[in-house]
């Protein structure tokens, strides 16, 4: 990989996690003010729109990943430059239009709230809801048609300039959202200034691209015909996404429809905690996409072999300290964060966390799959997971409410997602799961004496006295990383992080 390659991936990782972490001052901060503001009815509802909006986003249809794969592909074949004009103008008339059939989408559900969110919500909460399907059918519109510019800045490897954009629509919503909430407005409010910061984004993410990528679009001579071509690539990138969506966005519609917007907030409470946990982990892998299509192109075997085993060790120790962690101390977090009538949030996010563990250590077997054009399986049993998922969460949110349906998702990814997705990869790629698995077992093995040392001091102090719940994190931090150095990473990779220690001391040394 070329040395601006590495830096552009550095730098993208990095403000990922700057992104993750606004992200997660905005959830601490945010959250609960919006409760206050809002109330628990108000912020179910809005939630609840953002789901659904969420949901119609998968209109998309997996065709930003067929865009990403042939640009790659024309970009490498240096003598197509024409046919990569006519690439661009082709995906930008086709996420045009799928913006405005989202657009139509939106506002059809806008106009029939009743039939679609069921009879659970008030006439004030269906008013409430009309308005926020409208405002963010046209913010959904105008998202679709920036897919198109911010997967060419991931095509052509700016990480920094993406996740940099992501980090600042982070910031912003929140910070906007609570100055409005402070000011006196409502959802409704909180609804616009998300549809202008995604304005704001596009505008930015297009003018980069046409002023520094010298983007060239060009609308003639342009293959309609190869349409079914990468529709045939995408459409089982589409079922995954959809499934993968329903997964976790259909328990609050079952919600809506069987509890109401109460067990929607709390459900929402442990969903977001869960998000925060699957970002952590894709932060990483997404910023290898385009290295894994060079790689599987070019029949690159071993370099892939060495990439997933190096990104999966690197996934599973942030993913395994997020995840024991939050056993720990879910419960006085959540204390802290949103007060006390909150505790099913907890079982929320850990029965939602649970499942995926070692999931998101794989997650780069997903672009692996599309690179090999072995996706279309995988999306498949997506699907029969989707299925098993409705049907199981059904009666446990009819008896259990939110927790029913937190167990159903848990129940359908854990029993039969996980086998899978180990089997495929051995069965139709040549990743090495041996090698993958024997750094994952010293990451778990290491882990273990962080846990028992908190488990056996635990009781000496009270956590749910912040001061001695901020001790104990930072306790468990500094044992849990002191354990992965020394256990679970090899001489190669302690070396590569002494080294990296010392330049950045030497560099400090000579700028004083």
């Amino acid at each position: 990989m070329k040395k601006k390659g590495k830096h552009e991936i550095r730098t993208g990782v990095m403000f990922s996690y700057i992104n993750i972490f606004f992200q997660l001052i905005a959830y601490i901060l945010y959250t609960p003010i919006s409760l206050r503001f809002l109330g628990d009815s108000e912020y179910g509802v809005y939630s609840l729109c953002a789901s659904i909006m969420a949901s119609l986003g998968m209109i998309e249809m997996g065709l930003s990943s067929a865009y990403l794969k042939y640009y790659i592909q024309y970009k490498e074949e240096k003598e197509n430059n024409n046919k990569l004009s006519a690439l661009n103008g082709m995906f930008i008339c086709i996420f045009s239009f799928l913006g405005l059939i989202a657009l139509v989408c939106g506002i059809f559900v806008a106009l029939n709230p009743k039939q679609i969110l069921g009879t659970k919500l008030t006439e004030s909460e269906i008013a409430i809801a009309q308005k926020l399907l409208f405002i963010l059918a046209f913010n959904l519109c105008i998202m679709l048609i920036g897919v198109f510019f911010r997967t060419n800045i991931m095509a052509n490897e700016r990480y920094s300039m993406l996740k940099g954009i992501d980090a600042l629509k982070t910031i912003s919503n929140p910070f906007l959202g609570m100055i409005a909430l402070i000011l006196g407005f409502r959802s409704i409010t909180l609804g616009m200034v998300s549809l202008v910061v995604t304005i704001f984004c596009v505008f930015v993410n297009a003018r980069y691209c046409i002023s520094c990528l010298k983007l060239k679009i060009c609308f003639k001579n342009m293959q309609f015909r190869l349409i079914k071509k990468y529709w045939f690539f995408s459409a089982f990138i589409f079922l995954h996404t959809l499934m993968d969506q329903l997964n976790w966005q259909i328990d609050k519609w079952l919600l809506a429809r069987y509890a109401g917007s109460l067990a929607i907030t709390v459900y929402t409470l442990g969903s977001q905690i869960n998000m925060v946990f699957i970002k952590c982990s894709t932060a990483i892998s997404e910023m290898f996409a385009s290295r894994v299509h060079v790689l599987v192109d070019n029949n690159k075997d071993d370099e892939l072999n060495l990439l997933f085993a190096k990104v999966g060790k690197i996934q599973i120790i942030v993913v395994l300290y997020i995840y024991l962690g939050f056993i720990i101390f879910g419960k006085a977090f959540l204390y802290y964060w949103v007060g006390k009538n909150y505790d099913n949030s907890y079982w929320v996010a850990v029965m939602l966390m649970t499942p995926i563990v070692i999931l998101l250590s794989q997650n780069l077997n997903i672009e692996i799959f599309r690179a090999y054009e072995k996706h279309r399986i995988q999306a498949i049993v997506n699907f029969g997971i989707g299925v098993l998922n409705f049907f199981i969460s059904i009666p446990l949110c009819k008896q259990y409410g939110e927790i029913g349906c937190a167990f159903g998702t848990m129940i359908s990814m854990g029993t039969i997602y996980y086998p899978f997705t180990n089997y495929y990869i051995k069965k139709y790629t040549k990743i090495s799961l041996k090698y993958f698995y024997a750094g994952v077992l010293k990451v778990f093995l290491a882990s273990i004496v962080p846990v028992l040392f908190i488990w056996i001091i635990k009781e000496l102090m009270d956590i749910y006295k912040l001061r001695y719940f901020i001790i104990y994190i930072v306790i468990f931090s500094l044992i849990y990383f002191a354990s992965i150095f020394f256990i679970a990473l090899n001489q190669t990779e302690k070396e590569y992080i002494k080294n990296k220690i010392l330049i950045n001391r030497r560099h400090n040394v000579k700028k004083n």
